[in-house]
């Protein structure tokens, strides 16, 4: 992905467990999504994840919400506390855009809120 097209993307940092199988075997184990956007996610893992293989990851953002996508690893990293993969997503079920759209649409609160606050608040010079 192009440095341009990643800048386009809006990514939102999220800690959710997560299933993720891998390679052609399916190999599963559990992981956290540490952030997220359209096009990709990085997942925090116990074991070193290597560069190349398709993976497929499902998680649930709330009870009865199960958001899936498919894609393939392109960055890992492992070292001490920091183990983890990132993968580009070529697939994604309406249910992860739509997690997608309402952390989008809780970020807006989020800031609107903030610039209320800001406001408020009076700024004394000495």
């Amino acid at each position: 992905m192009s440095d341009e097209r990643r800048q386009e993307d809006n990514r939102y940092a999220v800690k959710l467990p997560a299933y993720i199988h891998i390679g052609p075997d399916h190999v599963r184990f559990r992981g956290y999504v540490m952030n997220l956007s359209v096009s990709g996610v990085f997942v925090t893992t116990r074991d070193k994840v290597e560069l190349g293989p398709n993976i497929y990851l499902n998680f649930s953002p709330s009870e009865g919400v199960v958001c899936e996508a498919s894609g393939q690893v392109v960055h890992s990293m492992g070292f001490g506390n920091g183990v983890g993969f990132g993968a580009h997503l070529d697939r994604t079920t309406p249910t992860y855009l739509q997690f997608l759209n309402d952390l989008s649409a809780a970020s807006q609160v989020d800031i609107i809120t903030y610039m209320k606050f800001i406001k408020r608040i009076k700024v004394w010079v000495w």
